[in-house]
């Protein structure tokens, strides 16, 4: 029913949109600043939010719904679509830094290459993190960057591989060299699966291993410019609090539920990453994106978003890879004083975006040190070794 409800809005809006697509002027935007489009989901994704008693995989499927109304409305016609990819470009051609290193998780297809794509073009040597060979070569023989480009294999659903990875990454390049880490790469909704770990699998690679990874990378983090970037998502708003219980229980055919669990405590794990670098006077920021709604292969599992006779409707409305690149490239690339204010928050459309306390009997930090230390306790790494490797990092 909710599948079919989704089909119908978009279904309505399709017509809509391709016919005033053609018109439609461009309308200029500037990076950084709201819009209707963007005060308009953020209302509606609130109100989703405090939906305590409706379950997640509905709230989850309201905020898809949201998303790509949004998309079609405002980025396909009816609005004029906004030049967000001029911007970026403007970035891009701007950005006048050179000698600097970028590691991207995920960065051989989709959103992550289009990300390394922009990377590229504005200097940066590139370091993909990929789970497999032949997608990381095929992405390095497309982006045909020579010796700017480089890839190193990890299997985020395994610690163990995490380990190995960042092994190999602090034998290829000094302490402090990387200027941007990326923890693009994630799942969404696929078949159940506890790892070797016993972690579900969306909890550990959308959220667990990115955190060990991070962690554990900070050393090899620039402790004067150093940015980290998390990838959540709006699903996050299906969820009125981190159930991080959820990352040992198995599920069968709503495995939405866990992926939105899992978005929301990336973006609370960054806050508190965030607060632990502060603490220690580490000039590193950390932020967490949501992207918008990307036509992937993320979607590959949700079977509304595969059924041939909509196919190309859902092609059209949703974001391309390119256009979904916009708001982790605004984060790498924007000056660091139209960002230093807003470490550990969440961003949509380059725009920072609130994410409401819905625990409240709890004091906010009690609740981001409960998840700190569930999530480190989930990642086999203890307090003060996490500790250790942040206060490494003070300049």
């Amino acid at each position: 029913m909710l599948a079919l409800i989704l089909l119908l809005l978009s279904c309505a809006v399709g017509p809509l949109v391709f016919i005033l697509y053609n018109s439609a002027k461009p309308v200029e935007t500037q990076l950084g600043s709201s819009n209707v489009q963007t005060r308009w989901a953020q209302r509606f994704n609130l109100v989703v939010g405090a939906m305590g008693l409706v379950p997640t995989f509905i709230r989850v499927y309201a905020v898809g719904v949201t998303d790509t109304i949004t998309t079609a409305l405002w980025r396909r016609g009816v609005s004029g679509t906004l030049l967000y990819k001029d911007a970026v470009d403007q970035l891009i051609q701007s950005y006048d830094k050179k000698d600097r290193v970028a590691l991207v998780t995920g960065g051989d297809s989709g959103i992550g290459f289009e990300i390394v794509k922009g990377l590229l073009k504005a200097g940066y040597r590139v370091i993909i993190a990929s789970r497999s060979k032949e997608m990381a070569e095929s992405a390095k023989k497309d982006l045909d960057a020579g010796e700017q480009l480089s890839y190193i294999l990890v299997d985020l659903a395994c610690f163990k591989s995490v380990h190995a990875f960042v092994n190999q990454v602090q034998e290829k390049i000094p302490k402090g060299s990387i200027d941007i880490l990326i923890n693009n790469a994630g799942v969404m909704n696929v078949p159940c699966r506890i790892t070797e770990d016993n972690i579900e699998s969306q909890f550990q690679i959308n959220c667990l291993s990115p955190l060990l990874l991070t962690l554990m990378l900070l050393p090899w983090i620039n402790n004067k410019r150093g940015r980290i970037l998390f990838a959540s998502s709006s699903t996050l708003y299906g969820t009125s609090q981190a159930n991080v219980s959820l990352a040992g229980r198995r599920y069968t055919i709503d495995g939405l539920t866990h992926y939105a669990h899992s978005k929301r405590l990336v973006a609370l794990l960054t806050r508190c990453l965030q607060d632990h670098l502060d603490k220690f006077h580490v000039n590193i920021k950390a932020f967490c994106y949501h992207p918008g709604a990307v036509r992937t292969k993320l979607f590959a599992h949700t079977t509304v978003f595969t059924l041939p006779w909509f196919k190309a409707l859902f092609d059209f409305i949703m974001l391309t890879p390119s256009e979904g690149s916009l708001t982790p490239l605004y984060l790498c690339l924007a000056p660091m004083q139209d960002l230093v204010k807003h470490g550990g928050r969440y961003f949509s459309d380059t725009v920072p975006q609130h994410i409401p306390h819905t625990t409240p009997c709890s004091e906010p930090d009690e609740v981001h040190k409960s998840l700190w230390t569930h999530a480190l306790k989930l990642c086999q790494l203890e307090e003060t070794d996490a500790a250790t490797l942040i206060s490494t990092c003070q300049s």
